[in-house]
This record gives structure tokens, C-alpha cells and sequence, in this order.
């Protein structure tokens, strides 16, 4: 006996015994898909970094010491002049006084509460930098903005070196396990409150906080945007090729199942929603609607040949049943090889595509034979195009083969060469350019600042109380001062 038979008796089977095939398999992906309720969408790029690799360890190691490393930084400019005006300060003072209620709030710093040392005499006086401002004139305008860009401690740090924009940076201490919404959301009021207030001044959200939330928000919009779009999509496509409404609804919903417990199965794993996992559900529908399209077309193209609707599939299985068989399995083995990858993400969203195409090959064998059997769906000779149009296709391959190979083979050889246009670079914080609040910061901040990120240095000591010995002092200083000739932003953390 051939696998036809055998692919005959299992669909002839299937068929007969419909209802029952469906209250089980109903109740099987209910169980998988719940498995959703634990898919969370993180703050950060944490599932992009394996747990051993070294530069990461570094960061959880100054973690354990110093405390989690995130900032939120509000990015000030004024329209026209610099800094060192009433409405600008008043602005970054009322800022910098809210900032304290942010959500996880440890620290703020800015140019007007920036502890200025003053020696009057024998009497050392350390206060905010700028106070009073309502009271202040040109002329202690000015001589504020001199004080300010002799400090080493401002400049690039609260201060740009033409002094025309100004950061006030939130340090915040998160509870493990929590995102960053609380604070961005906060972060955000202040940012509509202040551009209603001062519509001449520019304030902008920045800071690692702001770029860990964007993984967060892309992920959760990606989502909410594609996935609508292309539903409507393939069922278009759909209809096109099938002729039908009803055989069209059949392939939404074979993929649609096919998708749900695909993500299920993810969050029974464990998996974060980064954004590489939100492109999972697109490959799983490709395959699921290649399948439905096989499957469903042949199934068509019987019936318009007088076969009844149970036969017309049963032979439509016979012919593809193997072919969406391998397809299903040569995309899970490519798509598993991710995981020999370093980056987390990446094979969170090849394993969830592995077992989509597992679950897709599965509902296309059972649940899409039993729908198709069930609606009454029909078919004239000209209904389904996809089969003439193939032939078609075949037949002119056939026709023009040398033609045909030349023509490919120099076309491939050409897009080839390109690939040595590919090339790696660290302007990690370009992957966002597409976000229109970030990319918006990220051209006032780079360019006044060169970024809003903070580099961070664990410079031990051998000896308890090594940092006060002037040797150290010493070599901390050429530190800083190497350092400074490449970078703006330069803070150092000591330990004793």
C-alpha cells in the first residue's frame, strides 16, 4: 500500500468523524494559546545580549555594586539664543522641581540645582547654581553662563558647549521586573505640560530610559498596526486566487489558529515580546497561507471537475499532503539554525516560528479538510486562476529555460557583489530612526551633546580607602582626560 492510500484513509476518516476532530482540536489550541497571558513586553535591550557575554556581565556587575544604571533625561533648547534666558531657566528650574515625583526617582541634575561651592573668606558656601530667577538681570545672566562653562562637571554633562541646549537627568532606582512605563508616562505629561506653557522651547525625552521604552512601544504598535493590515491583505489575496468568500474565510481562520497558539506556545517558553518575536506571526502566515492556498485550490479545481466536495479534498490531500509536509519542515529547520546565533531575540522568534510551522502543517491537514467538507463552498471552471496561471508560467519556463537561466544567473551574480556594501557598525541608538519622538531628541542631543548616554567605569583600588591616595587621584585624572579627548560624556564610578 503507497502513502496515497494511506493519505485517503486518514483523510476519508477525518472527514467522517468532523465534529469530534473539531471539539479536540478546539480544546487543544485554547490550552496552547493561553499560554499568552505570560507573554510580557520588557523595557530594554537585555534580550539582545546573551547572559555570558562578557561586556553584559561587566554592566550586571556595576549593577550589584552601584545600583541599576538608568537615566531619564528631559532635553532642553530654545528656539532662538541659548540657555541663559528668564523663560528658559524658569522652564528647567519648574522641570527640574517636578522631576523629583517622577515614579523610582533617586536623583535629579541640572544646571539650575547643580551644587556650586562659593568661598566667601574663610567661609565655603555650596548651594544651587541658579536661584531667584525671576530677579536676574542681563548682566547676572551672563556672568551665570561664564561660571557654568568653566565647569568641568557641566559642559556635556547638564550643559552643551555653545550653552544653546540643556539636559536635566533623572536617575532612577527600578524594582526588578518592572518596565518603564511608569516614569515615561510621567516623563511624558511633563513634556506636554511644559511645550503648552513654553511653545518657543524645545523639550524632548531621552536618556536610556527613553531608549529601553522604545522596545517596549515599537513592539506594542508593530503589533497593533501590522498584524490588521495584513489579515486584510491576504484575505484579498485570497480572494483573488480562490474565487471565493467562503474558501477565503477558511484560510483567515486556518491562520489564524495557527498563529495563536504559535504564540502560546512562546509564552509557555518564557519569551519576551522584542521586537524580532513581533515577525514571527508574519512568517507563520506566509506559511499557513501557502498550505491553505495548495490545498484549497486543487480542492477547488475538482469540484469544477464534478467531483463532490469530500472527494475533491481527499485528492487534493493525496497531492499535496507530502509537499506542505516537507515545506513546513525544511522552514523549521532553517529557522532553528537562528539558535546557533548569540542573540536571544533572535532565537526566541526562530523557536516560536518552528513550532508555527509545526502547528500550521497540522491544521492544514486536519481542521482545513474538515471546514472545506463542511461550508458549502463552490466552484465554477473559472473560478480558481491560480492553476491556469501556473501553467501558464510553466509552459513559458519551458519555452525560454536558456534564456531564462542566463538571465537569472546574471541577475543573481550582480545583486551578489552588493553584499560587500553589508557592513557593522556601533550606532546602536540609530534603531529607533524610524520613531518620531526619539528620532526628534536624537538630533538635538547629538548634535549639542553627541549622545545622551553615559559611559561607565569601575576603577578599583587595592588598599581599603585606596581612592583618596593621590597616586590613584593621579591615574583617575589621566583617565579622565584620555577619554575626554573621544567622548563628551564621561561618568566615572570609584570603588574603594
Amino acid at each position: 500500500m503507497n502513502i496515497d492510500s494511506y493519505i485517503e484513509k486518514y483523510t476519508t476518516l477525518l472527514i467522517s468523524h468532523r465534529f469530534k476532530s473539531i471539539f479536540l482540536l478546539s480544546i487543544l489550541i485554547f490550552l496552547i494559546s493561553s499560554g499568552m497571558r505570560f507573554l510580557e513586553t520588557p523595557s530594554g535591550y537585555r534580550g539582545f545580549v546573551e547572559n555570558e557575554f562578557t561586556h553584559y556581565k561587566n554592566i550586571t556587575n556595576l549593577e550589584e555594586k552601584y545600583g541599576k544604571i538608568d537615566v531619564l533625561t528631559y532635553a532642553i533648547k530654545a528656539d532662538e539664543g541659548d540657555i541663559f534666558q528668564k523663560d528658559v531657566l524658569l522652564l528647567i528650574d519648574e522641570l527640574t522641581n517636578n522631576s523629583w515625583q517622577t515614579p523610582y526617582s533617586s536623583r535629579v541634575e541640572s544646571i539650575t540645582n547643580h551644587q556650586y561651592t562659593k568661598v566667601n573668606g574663610d567661609d565655603i558656601d555650596i548651594g544651587d547654581f541658579i536661584t531667584n530667577i525671576d530677579s536676574l538681570t542681563e548682566d547676572d545672566l551672563s556672568n551665570l553662563k561664564s561660571l557654568a562653562l568653566k565647569e568641568d562637571n557641566v559642559v556635556h554633562f547638564i550643559l552643551s558647549e555653545n550653552s544653546k541646549a540643556s539636559l536635566v537627568n533623572i536617575y532612577l532606582e527600578m524594582p526588578e521586573d518592572v518596565t518603564f512605563t511608569e516614569p515615561m508616562e510621567f516623563a511624558k505629561e511633563q513634556k506636554e505640560y511644559f511645550e503648552e506653557k513654553y511653545p518657543d522651547i524645545f523639550v524632548g525625552i531621552a536618556g536610556t530610559v527613553q531608549y529601553a521604552h522604545n522596545f517596549q512601544t515599537t513592539a506594542e504598535r508593530d503589533a497593533q498596526t501590522m498584524y490588521p493590515i495584513f489579515v486584510i491583505l491576504i484575505f484579498i489575496l485570497s480572494y483573488i486566487l480562490l474565487r471565493s468568500i467562503l474558501a477565503s474565510l477558511i484560510t483567515i481562520f486556518v491562520i489564524i489558529l495557527s498563529i495563536l497558539p504559535s504564540m502560546g506556545s512562546a509564552g509557555w517558553f518564557g519569551f519576551d515580546v522584542n521586537p524580532p518575536l513581533i515577525i514571527a506571526p508574519i512568517i507563520i502566515l506566509t506559511i499557513a497561507l501557502a498550505h491553505s492556498i495548495h490545498i484549497i485550490s486543487i480542492a477547488m479545481t475538482n469540484m469544477s471537475e464534478g467531483m463532490s466536495r469530500n472527494q475533491a479534498v481527499v485528492e487534493s490531500m493525496k497531492i499535496n499532503f507530502v509537499p506542505v509536509f516537507l515545506t513546513s519542515l525544511t522552514t523549521a529547520i532553517g529557522m532553528g539554525g537562528v539558535n546557533l546565533g548569540k542573540i536571544p531575540a533572535f532565537s526566541e522568534m526562530a523557536n516560536t516560528v518552528v513550532v508555527g510551522s509545526a502547528y500550521s502543517f497540522i491544521l492544514s491537514v486536519t481542521l482545513l479538510p474538515i471546514l472545506f467538507s463542511l461550508l458549502p463552498i463552490k466552484s465554477k471552471v473559472k473560478s480558481v486562476i491560480i492553476l491556469g496561471a501556473l501553467e501558464r508560467l510553466g509552459t513559458f519556463i519551458f519555452n525560454f529555460k536558456y534564456t531564462l537561466l542566463i538571465t537569472m544567473g546574471t541577475i543573481s551574480i550582480v545583486l551578489f557583489s552588493f553584499l560587500a556594501n553589508l557592513y557593522f557598525d556601533e550606532k546602536w541608538d540609530n534603531y529607533f530612526d524610524r520613531v518620531p519622538s526619539w528620532l526628534e531628541v536624537k538630533d538635538v542631543v547629538d548634535k549639542e551633546f553627541g549622545s545622551s548616554f553615559f559611559l561607565f567605569a569601575d576603577i578599583k583600588t587595592d588598599q581599603s580607602d585606596g581612592i583618596t591616595d593621590p597616586a590613584y587621584l593621579k591615574k583617575l585624572e589621566d583617565f579622565l582626560m584620555f577619554y575626554l579627548k573621544f567622548l563628551f560624556q564621561l561618568y566615572f564610578l570609584e570603588d574603594q
